[in-house]
C-alpha cells in the first residue's frame, strides 16, 4: 500500500487525511508536501527500486497512520 504525496497547499489544514511534511535533509523532499491519505492505492512491490529516496520521522509515520485509520473507519 502508499500513500501518495504531493506539494502542500495551505487548504490543507483543514483536511484530516492531508498530513503535512516539512521538507528536510531525510526525507529529501526539495518543498514542503502532503501525505494525502484519501488516495491510498495498492501496487506491486516490482515497482519498487530496492533503495529509498529518504525517510519520514516516527512522528509523521504515526500522523499517517492515524489519518488512514480515520480515511478507513478502522
Amino acid at each position: 500500500m502508499i500513500v501518495p504525496i504531493t506539494e502542500w497547499n495551505e487548504r490543507y489544514n483543514s483536511a484530516d487525511w492531508m498530513v503535512k511534511i516539512l521538507a528536510d535533509a531525510g526525507n529529501k523532499l526539495t518543498k514542503d508536501s502532503a501525505a494525502d491519505c484519501f488516495q491510498v492505492k495498492s501496487v506491486s512491490t516490482d515497482r519498487f527500486d530496492a533503495a529509498p529516496l529518504g525517510v519520514i520521522s516516527d512522528e509523521i509515520y504515526e500522523k499517517i497512520k492515524d489519518a488512514l485509520k480515520c480515511v478507513l473507519g478502522l
